[in-house]
């Protein structure tokens, strides 16, 4: 039995442990988000209009493009150290609209 890529295991264990801090400060930027959204849903049938604090819902997107676009990264050091070492690869999922 060939003896396991230590290197390549440490790098895929300190890249999962980034994406999983930036897997939960998605989070809770989405649920946020969600927060702000569902509280700014108006009926235009009951003649009433409900802000948006579109400064902070700004920011949020702005937090999440960032946090996605280093997600992405992360996940490619991961695949990539997942494959010399036998670890599981991050899967990633385009929903479908």
């Amino acid at each position: 039995m060939a003896e396991p890529n230590y290197e390549s295991l440490g790098r895929y264990h300190a890249a999962l442990e980034i994406f999983q801090g930036l897997s939960s400060r998605r989070q809770e930027c989405l649920n946020e988000l969600s927060v702000i959204l569902t509280r700014s849903i108006s009926s235009p049938t009951d003649m009433v209009v409900l802000t948006l604090d579109s400064r902070r819902t700004e920011v949020l997107v702005q937090e999440l493009v960032g946090i996605d676009g280093e997600m992405m990264q992360v996940v490619d050091v991961i695949n990539h150290h997942a494959e010399e070492c036998g670890k599981p690869k991050v899967k990633v999922i385009d929903p479908m609209f």
